[in-house]
């Protein structure tokens, strides 16, 4: 279960990344998939770096997005969640 606290870090099995038409397109190639990613989940996707935690990244979103901070809450949990059950990011510890 995802918590505010967790630190989202992407797998190294993502290989590339790339911008076309606005558009982010994560290629996977061990999984051997692309993963179209709307705005919202594209700026999500940037922000997970292993050190931001959820609750930080919802920050950041909130700042520049129209919508209630627990909604944005509640889609990042499930997108998040999405990408691990993919492969795409895993959860680092708390303690570094």
């Amino acid at each position: 279960m995802t918590t505010p606290s967790v630190r989202p870090r992407r797998t190294q099995g993502v290989v590339h990344e790339l911008e076309a038409t606005g558009e982010t397109v994560i290629f996977d190639e061990a999984g051997r998939r692309l993963l179209v990613l709307n705005e919202v989940g594209a700026i999500v996707w940037y922000l997970i770096d292993g050190r931001r935690t959820l609750d930080e990244i919802v920050g950041i979103l909130a700042e520049g997005v129209a919508l209630p901070r627990a909604q944005l809450a509640a889609d990042a949990t499930r997108f998040l969640g999405e990408l691990e059950q993919q492969g795409l990011l895993e959860f680092a510890p708390l303690n570094p």
